[in-house]
C-alpha cells in the first residue's frame, strides 16, 4: 500500500477503494447499489418497489 506524507507529518493513504460490493433486491434481483469493499461481496436488501416492499412486510409478519 502507497501513502503520501502531508503536511503535519501524518501519512494517508493514495489508494482509492474499488465498489467491488453489490446490494441486491433479494425479492426481484434489481441492483440497489454498490459499496467500497476488499473483494467481491453480494449482499441483499430490499428495492423501492412496492411489490418488494409488500412481500418484505409479509415476510417480516406485518400483511395489511
Amino acid at each position: 500500500m502507497s501513502g503520501m506524507v502531508n503536511y503535519d507529518d501524518t501519512i494517508s493513504s493514495s489508494v482509492t477503494s474499488n465498489e467491488l460490493g453489490i446490494v441486491l433486491c433479494k425479492y426481484c434481483s434489481s441492483m440497489i447499489g454498490t459499496l467500497p469493499t476488499n473483494g467481491f461481496k453480494k449482499l441483499y436488501g430490499v428495492c423501492d418497489s412496492e411489490e418488494c416492499q409488500g412481500e418484505n412486510r409479509k415476510g417480516n409478519g406485518y400483511e395489511r
